[in-house]
């Protein structure tokens, strides 16, 4: 569920326009990406190619016996590397340091975590529901022999999806595994059951950043600036890695702790999809959140790793005025040309903006 602009008005002129201006969690995102991942998979959809671990040789989140093969363990809050990423640590390696990071792009039939099939409750001590819905619900636990150790798992019951929407999440856990960096949160493992999957993922303490938002009205420049670099750093990772979000809005950027100035991370890639030249021309399904879609998407359905930017400009829209940017309102607006064949309504309210420095 998401904070939604409204719905899409089509004219007779094929313009769009987006109402009403304020923001709301009332209304969910829309679409499915399934059609776009029947291209990518190089597997069966019922046996993915996974990296898979003996119960017996490897425990998530605590440390790797004699016997456990270093490669196999991915500890909670630790860089983890991989063959096909690069650890956090690998992003030092900037221009100017001699050393540039490997960044292949990601392979969306790979899942690249320890798979175990079994419950987690052997390993993760759970303590609370954070929430729920129609098909899966996220707790917080603890490792089992470090209580101060903290994850969140999202239990999802498989036997309620259907073939495409057992896709789906197969390829949103393959590609978040392959996928570490600072502002992005990290899947830690996978558990399967016959009736339900479990993923294992890092517990983030501070909330969404539309709440934050709400919190505080708006933000001062110099936080926007700093959430924004986070963000842009976050995306250009995935973008070279080829891996495209399709849903960058508050909702899915998560502050790691309490604290209003902590990082920022960006999930729930249940929408991401790797760009491929087909999907450039065009997809049979409108996926991604109203009010944040861009306007190649709305009128072609084609998305490229430019779609994820286009959101993450409504992003800041919101973090420096407290509003969405697209309304239907002729008051206060004023028409902006993307497109020889979109036009849309910008909120320029004069009092709204008057302490920014645009």
């Amino acid at each position: 569920m998401g904070a939604v602009a409204g719905t899409l008005t089509p004219s007779v002129s094929t313009t769009f326009s987006f109402s009403p201006l304020k923001l709301n969690k009332t209304q969910p995102h829309i679409g499915s990406a399934s059609s776009d991942i029947d291209e990518l998979l190089l597997s069966p959809i019922a046996s993915p190619v996974v990296q898979k671990h003996r119960a017996t040789n490897i425990t998530l989140g605590t440390q790797s016996s004699s016997s456990t093969p270093k490669s196999s363990v991915h500890q909670i809050g630790g860089s983890s590397s991989n063959k096909l990423g690069h650890s956090s640590s690998d992003l030092n390696d900037a221009p100017g340091t001699g050393r540039t990071p490997r960044l292949e792009p990601v392979v969306p039939s790979l899942l690249d975590v320890p798979h175990l099939e079994r419950h987690p409750f052997q390993d993760y001590r759970y303590s609370k529901k954070l929430g729920e819905g129609s098909f899966s619900a996220v707790y917080k636990a603890s490792v089992m022999q470090d209580d101060t150790r903290k994850v969140a798992i999202k239990e999802i019951e498989v036997k309620k999806l259907n073939k495409q929407q057992l896709t789906e999440l197969n390829v949103e856990m393959n590609i978040l595994s392959q996928l570490h960096h600072p502002n992005i949160v990290s899947l830690i493992g996978v558990y399967s059951l016959a009736e339900k999957k479990f993923m294992v993922m890092e517990y983030l303490r501070g909330g969404d950043l539309l709440n934050a938002v709400c919190r505080r009205d708006f933000y001062t420049e110099g936080d926007a600036r700093r959430i924004m670099r986070e963000i842009t750093a976050a995306l250009q990772y995935m973008h070279e890695r080829k891996v495209i979000h399709r849903d960058v809005k508050p909702e899915n950027l998560i502050l790691s702790e309490k604290a209003l100035d902590s990082p920022v991370k960006i999930v729930d890639f249940g929408f991401a999809t790797i760009e491929t030249d087909s999907l450039k021309k065009g997809s049979r399904y409108l996926c991604g959140t109203p009010g944040y879609m861009a306007p190649e998407v709305i009128r072609d359905r084609a998305y490229s790793t430019k779609t994820d930017i286009w959101s993450l400009g409504v992003v800041l829209y919101i973090l420096l005025s407290g509003l969405m940017p697209f309304s239907t309102d002729q008051q206060d607006t004023k028409l902006v040309l993307v497109s020889p064949s979109f036009i849309c309504l910008i909120n320029c309210d004069e009092h709204t903006h008057s302490s920014l420095s645009l």
